[in-house]
């Protein structure tokens, strides 16, 4: 009855008759396999993990623009988004940090996490238009990937040259004067092929200057500069500070008649007007170029994300800290050497995580005494010098993969080698025409073995398991963290061909960064080079079931335990701070998803989160994560041309980072939100060109995001007003 009466609520949501439902594309649906949980293609029912995929037809019909905003429509996801440098941070089941590093991302195969603070940009520099699908993996997964996947791994899949067949084209506009555009090329002569994918991202960003957050005095804190509120306009009018020093913010205007026109900034060696809002243009490119010969392929990838800290970093800033990251990599890779069951895969390559020169940071100091009761601003009292930073480290890693599937008997064993070469902290210097001051470099190795196994009692029982060994040591040095040993296990019983029930225990290491290492510039923590790494456990119990190759649904409970956490703690006795390894966390969260396709084109899903975390050494919740939320979606095809995408969200109340403070700089949360995105298409215009509107919270909803890192309300802000309605307008062409 119950499936009767969800079938029912499903059809009538979408519109679609019952007669729709006999045009779907049975076989397409039964042939969707996953490789991310055993590196080997296997039915996702029949995986050791809870896998979900998001298709190339998903992205096109949906909308989407970045790979950030595909994760806000998926169970087990939370997200800190502060249209800066860090454009998003995301936390996946549950797992907070200050940086999205406890999850692997992976493209065709190749880390992107970056090498100095192990961050995934999860950003908007990535193109959307040669991606295959997205295999999303929940759960710990270092087995067969290593270090930092923690809470699960996101593995992006791109098409193959012959499948492109051509050249494909798409641009984007919208408010801001925000443009993107994408060119994906591919192409097969026999055993040869060649592939070509990029994508320009350029904003001017939303101007945050007369937006506010209140806090827990009851005081709006701008994002932006408000000169009637405080700010010293005779200090500002001098051109130097009371040092004697020249300042790099200038006001010429009179100061007893504020005038945000009158405002100058240093800004790379020229002065240029203040126009409403500090920081600068968003721009993110990416490029990447390959050919290919029978089971060899050769890949270079390039990309860049650029852009100011403002709408996140220091509340009322006058002067925004600009970020660039950067990473290029080679790979080489070659697949065959099939002999009846065995295949085998090698790969090498090599990639570089930057920080780039272009970096920058205002050495400002401000009155930070606050009047409880009033609302005014702190006063400027003082400028410094720009500070300029670079990182630049590299890492090579080479391995092998042989994979041997039987009726019966599956598995992979592995290799992986990994030399890196990386410095303690940021190259700095305070003027462009100042030598960088380098730091010392550390030479970092890990050598890994790893299996796994898995075995079918007909079709019926299976069992599943495997171990991983690394060792981790410093060339030429006492640091590194030594052996570390991770295993996996799952029993998965089958009553009937379309259900499952999994038992899953799996065990992760998350390795401590360059960064909590090696920070040894002044104002950031001591180095700390004996850090051992992080380690979770996790026990999860999951039931799936397909009534009919149409419709999955899956509900998933876990209990994670994370070890040896990394904490940046006071040192007893001494001033500053250090991290260490203290503390342990407790994560207890479930998922439900329903995905169903009434025919190839038509489709509705619907998932329910929830999750609780607490610190086991204070007995508090560590913020930033909600404790519940859901996210449904609907999509319609009409006449095989016009295509509506309908895509909700629902996030309950959440803590911020400093809940239990008693300060009264941050507040303890934001309040809940609903939002609504619609997408309407317009396919084959000429057969070849396809038009799509974009429109995002159609609702007009005013809401927050708890701010990013501490939160502490004073160098971070504790909230971060989220975008209002607004509407993008694209076209893709192939040809």
């Amino acid at each position: 009855m119950a499936r009767r009466l969800l079938l029912s609520l499903l059809i009538a949501a979408t519109g679609v008759a019952a007669q729709d439902l006999e045009k779907l594309d049975l076989e397409r649906l039964m042939e969707v396999k996953v490789i991310s949980a055993s590196r080997l293609l296997q039915d996702p029912m029949r995986a050791p993990a809870k896998v979900v995929t998001i298709t190339a037809r998903d992205i096109r019909q949906r909308g989407y623009d970045d790979l950030e905003e595909i994760l806000h429509d998926y169970a087990g996801f939370d997200f800190e988004k502060g249209f800066g440098a860090h454009y998003s941070q995301i936390y996946m089941r549950g797992e907070r940090s200050t940086n999205s590093d406890r999850f692997l991302f992976l493209w065709d195969g190749v880390l992107q996490n970056d090498i100095w603070k192990q961050v995934a940009w999860f950003d908007r520099q990535y193109p959307l238009s040669n991606i295959e699908r997205i295999e999303i993996m929940y759960g710990p997964a270092s087995l067969l990937y290593g270090s930092n996947a923690m809470s699960g791994i996101i593995n992006i899949i791109t098409r193959q040259p012959k499948e492109v067949d051509g050249l494909e084209a798409r641009a984007r506009a919208g408010p801001w004067r925000t443009w993107s555009g994408e060119l994906n090329f591919g192409k097969q002569h026999g055993d040869w092929r060649a592939m070509f994918n990029g994508r320009w991202l350029q904003s001017d960003e939303r101007d945050l200057t007369n937006e506010y957050w209140v806090d827990n005095a009851g005081r709006r804190r701008y994002y932006g500069l408000r000169f009637p509120d405080g700010y010293d306009l005779a200090y500002m009018a001098s051109p130097v500070d009371h040092a004697g020093n020249p300042k790099p913010v200038e006001y010429t205007g009179d100061p007893a008649h504020p005038d945000p026109t009158k405002l100058r900034i240093m800004n790379n060696g020229r002065w240029q007007n203040f126009d409403g809002s500090f920081g600068r243009d968003t721009i993110d490119w990416f490029a990447e170029a390959g050919v290919g010969w029978k089971g060899f392929d050769l890949k270079v990838q390039r990309w860049l994300r650029s852009g100011s800290e403002e709408g996140w970093t220091t509340p009322q800033s006058l002067l925004q800290a600009t970020w660039d990251a950067a990473s290029s990599q080679i790979r080489l890779s070659w697949e065959g050497g099939a002999h009846g069951p065995w295949k085998a895969k090698s790969y090498a390559f090599m990639r570089t995580s930057e920080i780039v020169p272009g970096t920058e940071e205002p050495d400002f100091k401000r009155d930070r005494e606050w009047d409880p009761s009033s609302p005014t601003l702190p006063r400027v009292e003082q400028f410094g010098p720009y500070i300029f930073y670079k990182i630049f480290n590299r890492e090579y890693r080479a391995g092998t993969v042989v994979a041997y599937e039987q009726k019966e008997w599956s598995g992979v064993v592995g290799s992986e080698l990994t030399t890196t070469k990386v410095y303690e902290n940021y190259y700095t210097r305070t003027l462009d025409s100042q030598p960088w001051a380098f730091t010392p470099q550390h030479r970092d190795r890990n050598a890994a073995l790893y299996g796994n196994v898995q075995r079918d009692f007909g079709q019926r029982l299976a069992l599943s398991g495997g171990l991983r060994y690394d060792y981790n040591w410093e060339a030429g040095g006492n640091g590194g963290f030594g052996d570390i040993l991770t295993g996996r296990a799952a029993l998965m019983f089958f009553p009937k061909p379309e259900q499952a029930f999994k038992i899953l225990y799996g065990e992760a290491f998350q390795a401590p960064s360059v960064f909590q290492k090696y920070s040894t510039i002044p104002n950031r923590p001591n180095p700390s080079p004996g850090l051992q790494p992080e380690k979770l456990r996790s026990l999860e119990l999951a039931w799936e079931a397909s009534p009919e190759p149409r419709w999955r649904n899956s509900l998933n409970a876990y209990w994670n335990v994370v070890r040896d956490k990394i904490e940046l703690l006071p040192i007893d006795g001494q001033y500053g701070n250090q991290f260490v390894n203290h503390g342990r966390l407790e994560i207890f969260g479930a998922e439900m998803e329903s995905r169903y396709s009434f025919s190839g084109d038509s489709s509705a899903y619907v998932n329910i989160t929830a999750n609780h975390a607490r610190d086991q050494e204070t007995g508090l919740d560590p913020g930033g994560i909600a404790p519940l939320q859901a996210n449904a979606g609907v999509t319609r095809l009409w006449n095989d041309r016009w295509v509506l995408s309908l895509r909700g969200h629902w996030v309950a109340r959440r803590r911020t980072a400093l809940w239990e403070s008693a300060s009264l700089l941050t507040i303890d949360h934001v309040d809940p939100y609903t939002t609504l995105d619609a997408t309407i298409s317009l396919l084959n215009i000429g057969r070849h060109t396809d038009l799509q509107l974009n429109l995002y919270n159609v609702t007009d909803a005013h809401y927050y995001d708890p701010g990013v890192r501490a939160a502490d309300g004073e160098y971070y802000n504790a909230a971060i007003l989220q975008q209002p309605r607004r509407v993008f307008v694209s076209v893709r062409h192939r040809m």
